[in-house]
């Protein structure tokens, strides 16, 4: 306090705050595109067969296969895909396929 910064380390570090804001804004503006992306892409897959990645009950993991009827995503941004009643992640997409 009895030592004031002289003006140029203030400036430095001032344009350094302003650098990580500027980073914060361009992470969170990023973010949000990742998630309109996979939105987008989720609702892409209505009406095509996917197969997927299913946990069973014994907690063995196992594949199944089906025609995206539904997809839904929460506020926390989880997108969800349902094919015949059963939902499963969009990660757990293993492969798609047009359904004829």
């Amino acid at each position: 306090p009895l030592e004031p910064m002289d003006n140029d380390q203030m400036t430095s570090q001032l344009t350094q705050i302003s650098q990580l804001q500027e980073m914060e804004t361009q992470t969170s503006t990023f973010a949000d595109v990742l998630q309109t992306t996979e939105r987008n892409y989720a609702s892409s897959l209505l009406g095509k067969e996917v197969s997927y990645y299913l946990s069973t009950e014994s907690g063995e993991l196992t594949t199944a296969s089906g025609v995206v009827d539904r997809v839904t995503h929460d506020t926390n941004g989880t997108v969800t895909l349902s094919s015949g009643g059963t939902s499963f992640a969009i990660d757990d997409v293993a492969s798609v396929r047009e359904t004829l």
